[in-house]
């Protein structure tokens, strides 16, 4: 993703400082998950203050900016979105465990039915 972002700059032309600030992003969330410590002592639960009041402002403050968004960002949403679902699903439905054991169970039965078209037709 580094080397795509250094191209797409080059070809933009952009700064180096564009290039070295798009790369202390990824390099900051890497260094930073050698530094996480788990503790004990806090309860495992997510809570939020104000639970009806703050999600509700934060999900208006969300779909205000959203469609203050131009058009042509929507056209790109809609765009990117159908290529990686269409990428996620299609790699899904090739590799996944289910489908595999269908085809496998599809072989077998193949392999079967021909075995027994075979052994009827000798004793003809």
């Amino acid at each position: 993703a580094l080397s795509a972002v250094s191209a797409l700059s080059v070809i933009l032309g952009w700064p180096y400082w564009a290039m070295a600030t798009y790369a202390l992003g990824p390099l900051i969330c890497a260094v930073s998950f050698f530094f996480i410590e788990m503790r004990t002592d806090i309860p495992k639960t997510f809570q939020c203050p104000f639970v009806p009041v703050v999600p509700c402002i934060a999900m208006y403050i969300n779909i205000y900016l959203i469609l203050s968004l131009p058009p042509a960002s929507f056209l790109r949403l809609i765009i990117w979105t159908a290529l990686g679902m269409g990428i996620y699903f299609g790699y899904g439905i090739r590799y996944s465990r289910q489908g595999l054991w269908e085809r496998e169970q599809l072989t077998v039965a193949e392999e079967d039915a021909h075995l027994s078209v075979g052994s009827a037709g000798s004793y003809a």
